[in-house]
């Protein structure tokens, strides 16, 4: 637009000069999707809204270790990085190094970094996962601050020496040189990291955690000291502590992935059955009739090529089924000893527009009920109308508490929760999460 200084009051604009002005304007509408019309004069406002509803979204076009971000339709850009700028993407590829950059409408190539300022661990930007990042102009950088998270929500690493930890991050200890594993400082309510013994040393070689300033369970540190174990702490802002997530370190669980397209995987460690492994492609459960175990256990066959990443959890024990008289642990004993420490149900989803379900278990839609409200509606009913939601996520630029919804009756099946600021003003959730515990 013409540059208007050195006009004075009661100087005149040259039509030209005027002219420029309403069609700023109509540009703005016209690049959110509509028509004008003198019959609506809410058009501006609800361009406006539609800038910000979508307009730190972005397409990638690029490769897996270099993203190319492009606007959303006709969306527009500044004409440099400011600090603060946000963007959010599907990666068009999975990442395969830790060094990862972004370009985003061809304002320049910058890297793109976890909070702790380490590059993402390979295979942490995945197809399925929306990244959201901000400008950091004194590092000249991007920061992730959500998604981003591959399989499971976390970026993990392997760690072979002392360190701090990180929110939202998850350390593998390989040997046995680490002793002393720091908590995050100054953590904020929700804030998690996890800790896994991939090695089998922490009997012999007991890892402390250092509170950091913070107790952990009424406690300066934590020692670790179970073989195998993964422990998970979250920072509850109700006691002012970290906590482990209960049955955390209870079982030798393992773990181990394998890339898609083999029809058969050979097991590092062998299970005791069938019935003491969890198999996922891609993050969704499978079937025991999917696959069986040969040679001894330690091979796992499809029977064809498998599409996605293969994931198999070795819980480190079996309970066979049958009935109490013969000795075995019947079904409904196995359920009344498991069903309490799995989640029943659980859902990610985008409140914002039309809603958005990232993805799920046993939870078959979100019913929109305004703004900030939702309800979760599930595939199987909750056997009574006792059980315990755990709510999460955030909205975009605010500080928002998501929780149930007092004013709206849960039922077996279904449950409504909303979205509000620090004012108590409701308001769409671009992350919602819900986890439900229950005996179905």
């Amino acid at each position: 637009m013409q540059s208007l200084t050195g006009k004075n009051t009661g100087d005149f604009l040259t039509a030209d000069e005027w002219n420029q002005l309403p069609q700023e304007v109509q540009n703005v509408i016209t690049n959110a999707g509509q028509t004008l019309t003198n019959a609506d004069l809410n058009q501006l406002g609800r361009a406006i809204a539609a800038y910000v509803a979508n307009g730190s979204f972005f397409n990638d076009t690029g490769a897996a270790n270099a993203h190319v971000l492009t606007p959303i339709g006709t969306n527009q850009t500044g004409i440099a990085y400011a600090n603060g700028d946000t963007v959010r993407f599907v990666p068009a590829n999975a990442n395969t190094s830790t060094t990862v950059t972004i370009n985003v409408n061809g304002l320049g190539v910058a890297n793109l970094v976890n909070a702790d300022g380490t590059g993402p661990v390979i295979g942490q930007l995945n197809t399925q996962d929306i990244v959201e990042a901000y400008y950091d102009l004194a590092n000249t950088r991007f920061v992730i601050i959500a998604g981003g998270g591959g399989a499971g929500g976390i970026s993990w690493s392997t760690e072979t020496a002392n360190f701090t930890a990180a929110n939202n991050r998850g350390y593998l200890f390989s040997g046995t040189n680490v002793t002393i594993v720091t908590a995050p400082a100054s953590p904020n309510d929700g804030d998690t990291f996890s800790l896994a013994d991939i090695d089998l040393s922490w009997t012999a070689n007991q890892v402390t955690v250092d509170g950091n300033g913070t107790n952990i369970e009424g406690g300066t540190n934590l020692t670790l000291s179970v073989a195998g174990s993964l422990v998970t702490l979250v920072y509850s802002a109700t006691t002012a502590q970290w906590e482990t997530v209960p049955e955390s370190g209870a079982r030798n669980i393992t773990e181990e992935i394998f890339p898609a397209g083999q029809s058969t995987y050979t097991l590092a460690t062998a299970p005791p059955s069938e019935e003491s492994i969890v198999v996922t492609i891609d993050n969704i459960l499978q079937e025991t009739s999917a696959y069986t175990l040969t040679t001894g256990n330690t091979v796992l066959d499809f029977g064809a090529p498998t599409t996605g990443q293969v994931a198999v959890r070795n819980l480190g024990f079996s309970l066979p089924i049958g009935t109490p008289a013969d000795g075995t642990v019947s079904e409904d004993t196995l359920n009344n000893e498991m069903k309490g420490r799995v989640a029943e149900a659980w859902v990610n989803f985008d409140g914002t527009g039309t809603v958005s379900v990232r993805d799920s278990f046993n939870v078959g839609s979100i019913t929109d009920r305004g703004t900030g409200l939702y309800t979760a509606n599930f595939i199987v009913p909750m056997s009574a109308n006792v059980y315990t939601p755990v709510c999460g996520g955030y909205a975009n630029g605010t500080n928002t508490i998501n929780h149930v919804d007092p004013f709206a009756p849960s039922t077996i099946n279904s449950l409504p929760v909303k979205s509000q600021n620090a004012a108590d003003v409701y308001v769409d959730a671009f992350l919602f999460t819900i986890v439900i515990f229950a005996n179905v």
